[in-house]
């Protein structure tokens, strides 16, 4: 009988000469596959968005403005009065215009604008070029603001003005505060500069409302 352990001192047992056994692939499930739900693309629509119905007459938000340091103004809303728009000691002259800018942002951002109306500067008494200066640069500021917060804006002659008020294009101030304290009993008038905005205002409101 042959020793066991003598065999294994001879050697490595010979293993069958073959190539090395392969798992098998896993085979998927054709039937769960098939089941599975397919998504659709959304249908895209060719027709571009409708574009915002335009704001009825009646209901757009006029700023009326007289251009000015003490600077007149009156909404369609109801309110209306004067902005002190000085400048103070040690104050650059571009403060008057950002305070311009602050107060128009508190009424667009209060009650709305979607027109600002205003009394256009288009020329001066040589003795009234400085007033010229001021009024030119807050109509910069007013043209500015409208087109970055995209709103319309319209200039009315001094003339187109007082005619509308008076009947009479060469009214002095005395005259468009009388007509304004007649037309606006219950308004507490400040100065010239209100009720020269309010006139603008109505103005205004009979060509757009």
């Amino acid at each position: 009988m042959e020793d066991p352990i003598a065999r294994l001192c001879q050697g490595p047992i010979a293993r069958p000469k073959g190539p090395p056994s392969k798992k098998p692939k896993a085979v998927p499930d054709t039937k769960s596959i098939t089941n599975l739900p397919i998504e659709k693309a959304p249908k895209l629509d060719p027709k571009p968005p409708a574009a915002a119905p335009p704001v009825p007459a009646g209901d757009r938000r006029i700023l009326a403005m007289d251009p000015a340091t003490k600077c007149g103004w009156a909404h369609s809303a109801g309110a209306s009065g004067t902005w002190d728009l000085s400048i103070r000691r040690d104050e650059s002259s571009g403060m008057r215009l950002i305070r311009l800018q602050s107060k128009l942002k508190e009424i667009f951002e209060g009650v709305g604008i979607d027109i600002i109306v205003y009394e256009a500067a288009r020329h001066a008494a040589p003795k009234m070029q400085g007033a010229l200066v001021v009024q030119a640069e807050i109509q910069g500021v007013i043209k500015l603001f409208c087109e970055t917060h995209k709103i319309e804006s319209r200039g009315y002659s001094p003339s187109e003005v007082k005619k509308h008020a008076t009947g009479k294009g060469n009214a002095n101030k005395e005259t468009m505060v009388s007509f304004a304290k007649a037309k606006w009993p219950k308004v507490k008038l400040v100065d010239d500069n209100h009720a020269d905005a309010l006139h603008i205002l109505d103005l205004a409101l009979k060509e757009y409302a």
